[in-house]
């Protein structure tokens, strides 16, 4: 891998240091001719405001970073640990903001699928049974599950496998120790199909919600159920919606469902606070700390809706192309449309963009000011302004 730096060649101090002696220079030059010249100077150019302005922009040029990432055949990737996380198709390695490689593990998964939560890494067969466990650069677990698996995620307290059944259900769950894969419990599904799963990781009320569907000859429905963690509580609230909703986002007091055309939000209860309908398809989704909504309209015209944590519309923005993929971080927004990333506050103000060549364009927030662009080659490692 080879790494290249876009920088100025001046520092912020030489920067300013430069500008003023600009000015003083042009100054001289204003007094030593007549007046007419004086008075029609641009005097904005000088004011703090603009070079400030000046002095952001060419700090954040000086920042960004592109890391060549050659031939590497990538999967997936994520951030861990305030690094760079990639997944490719015979080893999973961990960059950092240079792109040196900090630590590097090889597998022989066949579909390796990756999640991360806070020190815990999770590959896992997707359709096979073979799954690992990594912390901190650590192999603590390669091993197989009992049954083909159809989801996996991992928390700080445990592993949740989907898969398919041979007993004869039509789903199996499994709670499992990143530790050491000891089994905690298994949930059996007889009634509906799940294919997705929420964790909300707290020791005292853990639990997960359940995303799938129940299929008979005449329609569909999308269900989502909550489970304790620990399983003995058994089922705890169940939403049933008529039509697919394929993607459900999250966060620590609410749940927002999206259909093709129409938006559902629950609180984590699974208790009904509003809902939206459009004539557009709905594209892509956000959804912010603060319980405000971002959605991705596509129609006629391609727009971006703002919502507040109520349901109530705050914002529109018109772009120009169809919308990929919205990802958010805090109340940030990252609305990626081709090859080139925007980004939006919760209340739709444009903060800054950036671009990369490629196609298959993936994108993730290390902090609020610092993000991961990458495409089939290159990472740029860029900073908001």
């Amino acid at each position: 891998m080879t790494k290249e730096v876009k920088k100025n060649n001046h520092s912020i101090l030489k920067f300013i240091i430069l500008s003023i002696m600009v000015s003083a220079i042009i100054l001289s030059i204003l007094f030593a001719y007549n007046g007419e010249i004086f008075k029609s100077f641009d005097w904005n150019a000088l004011s703090p405001a603009r070079l400030f302005e000046e002095i952001s922009s060419n700090r954040s040029a000086e920042k960004d970073i592109s890391i060549k990432l050659g031939e590497l055949n990538i999967k997936a990737s994520a951030m861990y640990m305030g690094n760079l996380l990639i997944l490719s198709d015979n080893d999973i390695r961990l960059l950092n903001a240079k792109g040196e490689e900090i630590w590097y593990i090889t597998h022989d998964i066949r579909q390796p699928v990756l999640q991360t939560e806070g020190q815990w890494i999770l590959v896992y067969d997707h359709t096979g049974k073979s799954y690992m466990v990594i912390n901190k650069g650590k192999l603590l677990i390669d091993d197989t599950l009992e049954e083909n698996i159809s989801f996996g995620d991992i928390s700080e307290n445990y592993i949740l496998f989907i898969s398919w059944s041979d007993t004869g259900y039509k789903r199996t769950v499994h709670l499992v120790s990143p530790e050491n894969g000891s089994k905690f419990g298994v949930l059996y599904i007889d009634d509906y199909y799940p294919y997705y799963s929420v964790i909300s990781d707290n020791k005292d009320e853990g639990y997960f919600i359940l995303n799938g569907l129940s299929m008979n000859s005449s329609k569909i429905t999308t269900i989502f159920r909550k489970y304790s963690s620990n399983l003995n509580s058994g089922l705890i609230a169940d939403v049933q919606l008529d039509g697919l909703f394929s993607v459900m986002l999250d966060t620590q007091s609410k749940s927002l469902f999206i259909g093709e055309n129409n938006a559902y939000c629950y609180n984590n209860d699974l208790e009904y606070l509003w809902s939206l309908e459009f004539d557009q398809n709905i594209n892509a989704a956000g959804i912010f700390d603060d319980g405000s909504s971002v959605l991705a309209l596509h129609g006629q015209e391609n727009e971006l809706c703002f919502y507040d944590s109520l349901g109530k519309e705050v914002n529109r923005v018109t772009v120009g192309d169809k919308i990929n993929s919205i990802v958010t971080l805090k109340n940030t927004a990252a609305v990626l449309c081709g090859s080139e990333a925007s980004f939006y506050n919760a209340s739709g103000k444009f903060i800054d963009k950036v671009s990369i060549s490629g196609l298959n364009i993936k994108l993730h927030f290390a902090d609020e000011k610092k993000v991961y662009l990458l495409s089939e080659h290159e990472v740029i490692v860029h900073n908001l302004k």
